[in-house]
């Protein structure tokens, strides 16, 4: 759209500097993100953007939400990614009043923030088959509704088996691979553009993330991968939310037919309490978002990467408030120099007595906030 927008204005311009015969005339004409200038010579110089507002398709992990031809993965900040928390708000509306649901969903706003990663559990949202509702439902709407209000999109993390579509019995067991599609499809068609995306799960490479036999696991995610994206209605999939940079993983995922059933892969690069420029440690945050996309490319998967879990935890490893607050500031910097990441998300913003959140319980901040809040700006 921009070079055929340029053509039409060189033509346009060309025009003008010819009736204006031998004269030193100056002509001047401004395109959106674009000045072109010119006595008998035309100079067109463009400034970078993320292009027109597009309608949500399939395209990419943004959903066409910024930009009509794909996702935009730039490094400068929420406006060519979505930056944001893990929001931990449980289907039962007993355990987070509305207001409180107001005040994070806000915070997140307020702070820079534009994407909340919600847990959607599917054993508590269609406790019976074929029939989500009830006030686990009633309270999914409001978390999205309210995201929508305070400009924060919702990336949908769908898991946690119903009993009755459990292999085992339990949440943790491979699903009814056809049900479980089903559900991803009706969240999509429920929430449409509200979402960023819909994650597939949640690190089904670590038991009791998927409980199956370890020599169908592989086989059942890449499945339920499949279904997903077949029941999309328009809404991009995210699959993997893979624990660490698990290549032998995905390589499996890949062996088992997922690739190209999906808009992007998530991974969890936890560094253990490392800094997360730290590339000599095991698990690594920065050399981990690298080593996977390296194996990525070297198996043709050109998709982006989201990093939807991240963090570090106060007094683990001596982890002080004030070394957590840059680890995460730092994190985000990382990731915002990282053309190829799309989406990134701390866990978590609201501290519920695991000693990661950004905020205590009662709401109170943390140095962390003020560290991400300046690392998320643009």
């Amino acid at each position: 759209m921009r070079s055929k927008a340029i053509a039409l204005a060189t033509a346009v311009l060309w025009m003008a500097v010819t009736a204006a015969t031998a004269q030193a005339t100056t002509v001047t004409l401004t395109l959106t993100g674009c000045t072109v200038t010119g006595t008998t010579e035309v100079h067109i110089a463009c400034s970078p953007g993320t292009g027109p507002t597009g309608p949500t398709g399939p395209t990419g992990p943004m959903g066409g939400v910024t930009g009509s031809t794909g996702p935009v993965t730039g490094p400068t900040g929420p406006t060519g990614q979505l930056l944001g928390a893990n929001v931990h708000v449980r289907g039962n509306p007993a355990i987070t009043t509305d207001a409180e649901l107001a005040h994070e969903m806000a915070l997140l706003g307020e702070d820079g923030g534009n994407l909340a990663r919600i847990s959607t559990e599917w054993s508590a949202l269609e406790w019976t088959k074929g029939a989500p509702g009830g006030p686990p439902l009633e309270s999914l709407d409001r978390q999205v509704n309210q995201a929508a209000a305070d400009g924060v999109k919702v990336l949908a993390t769908v898991a946690a088996s119903p009993q009755w579509a459990s292999s085992g019995g339990l949440w943790y067991d491979v699903p009814n691979i056809e049900a479980y599609g089903a559900f991803c499809g009706f969240i999509a068609k429920r929430y449409g553009s509200k979402l960023a995306g819909i994650e597939v799960w949640n690190e089904p490479n670590w038991t009791p993330g998927l409980q199956a036999w370890p020599v169908t696991r592989a086989k059942s995610y890449a499945e339920m991968v499949k279904a997903a994206y077949a029941n999309r209605n328009g809404v991009p999939v995210i699959a993997g939310a893979i624990s660490y940079a698990d290549t032998t993983w995905l390589g499996e995922l890949y062996a088992n037919g997922m690739k190209g059933n999906y808009d992007a892969i998530s991974v969890h690069p936890y560094a253990d309490g490392a800094a997360p420029g730290n590339t000599s440690v095991t698990h690594s945050f920065k050399g981990g978002i690298e080593k996977l996309h390296a194996f990525q490319v070297a198996n043709g998967d050109s998709t982006p990467l989201w990093v939807t879990e991240f963090g570090w935890k106060v007094g683990e490893a001596g982890m002080s408030e004030a070394t957590r607050a840059e680890d995460i500031k730092q994190a985000f910097l990382i990731v915002k120099a990282i053309p190829y990441v799309a989406g990134a998300t701390v866990y978590e913003l609201r501290d519920k007595s695991d000693m990661f959140g950004m905020v205590n319980n009662a709401f109170a901040p943390y140095p962390a906030l003020t560290a991400f809040a300046e690392a998320v700006k643009p």
